[in-house]
């Protein structure tokens, strides 16, 4: 009997632990998909928090883009360029994320404009 409740148990904890992972994944994509820069818009560019303060900024540079506003922190900025391949070319650049600066709001607090 008690052989027969712990293997229900454990049964409904590998039904929740899926669960769990595959709502995880739908929160993840859905958060991706709302991040998508828009084509020919500003983007919100982000690099790894440990890079130099300038990392940004030279990340931006190596894709020919320009400085708009820079965002609560270093690593934190919104750029803009004329080019169409400009996300592209800000990721081989070196940027981790890429994204439409309204739909990351909440990380472009700080308005210095240049």
């Amino acid at each position: 009997m008690e052989r027969a409740v712990e293997e229900t148990l454990i049964v409904k904890m590998r039904d929740w632990f899926f669960f769990l992972v595959f709502c995880t994944a739908v929160a993840v994509g859905i958060v991706m998909i709302g991040l998508v820069p828009r084509s020919g818009d500003q983007v919100a560019v982000m690099v790894a928090p440990w890079q130099s303060p300038s990392a940004a900024m030279e990340v931006i540079a190596a894709a020919d883009g320009r400085f708009v506003r820079s965002g609560f922190a270093d690593w934190i900025v919104v750029a803009s360029s004329p080019r169409p391949d400009f996300v592209n070319r800000l990721y081989t650049a070196g940027a981790w994320i890429v994204a439409d600066p309204a739909a990351a709001g909440a990380c472009l607090v700080e308005q210095r404009a240049f």
